[in-house]
């Protein structure tokens, strides 16, 4: 495990430049890249820095970590939020997490029963993901994963009372998001600095239970850091 530290005014282009070596890197060896793109204020931020970025999107099949159980066009979307930010997403491959017509569950199992057919077997020791964006709450949540909650051992699972509105919400699961080659966390602010501690040392907390195959960084700002 690795942490980085940047001054907050400096964090997100960081980050971004940083991604854009990965998936550049990982389109001239495969002709591809899979990519977990994740909402909150810093990744959004990620993704408006990810912008001006010369990268063929066509080539880059991208997932969020977790998706607000909305409609499509709802604000509080996080689809919504990151095409807004980066118009340039719509030409990737994405796998889009299903709207509210339908009630939460069933919902789940159906996009559930998709994302298993493109990455196949959720206990494959084969990583499915070039590179995993996360960032992470002062309760040391990732994506929509609480802690003190249980989930299946499946690529997607459910959330219906989530500590933040909108209370309903579907996610990566814990196993689906280790399945990423290299796994990044982005936090910043001295709030967070309890539950990044704890999770850099592979605690119960949600944050620490993801680790990537081969790389996990911390990308934190001099605030947290100063905490630590």
């Amino acid at each position: 495990m690795k942490t980085i530290i940047k001054p907050r005014s400096e964090l997100a282009s960081a980050i971004a430049d940083a991604a854009v070596r990965v998936i550049s890197a990982s389109i001239e060896e495969s002709g591809k890249c899979s990519l977990v793109i994740t909402g909150g204020g810093l990744g959004m931020e990620v993704l408006s820095s990810l912008a001006s970025a010369q990268i063929d999107w066509a080539k880059v099949s991208v997932i969020l970590s977790d998706e607000r159980f909305v409609g499509l066009n709802d604000n509080d979307r996080n689809e919504f939020q990151a095409l807004e930010r980066m118009p340039q997403l719509a030409n990737a491959q994405w796998m889009r997490y299903p709207d509210s017509k339908t009630d939460l569950e069933t919902s789940t199992e159906k996009f559930n029963v998709e994302v298993s057919t493109v990455f196949g077997d959720i206990d494959s020791s084969d990583p499915s993901f070039d590179l995993v964006l996360l960032g992470m709450g002062p309760d040391g949540h990732v994506a929509s994963l609480f802690p003190g909650r249980l989930h299946a051992k499946q690529w997607i699972v459910s959330e219906d009372s989530s500590p933040k509105p909108p209370s309903s919400r579907m996610s990566l699961s814990y196993q689906a998001l280790c399945k990423g080659e290299r796994v990044w966390f982005m936090a910043s602010g001295k709030e967070k600095a309890q539950a990044a501690s704890s999770a850099m040392t592979e605690s119960d907390l949600p944050a620490g239970r993801v680790r990537g195959r081969s790389e996990t960084i911390w990308w934190i700002d001099q605030a947290l850091s100063d905490e630590l």
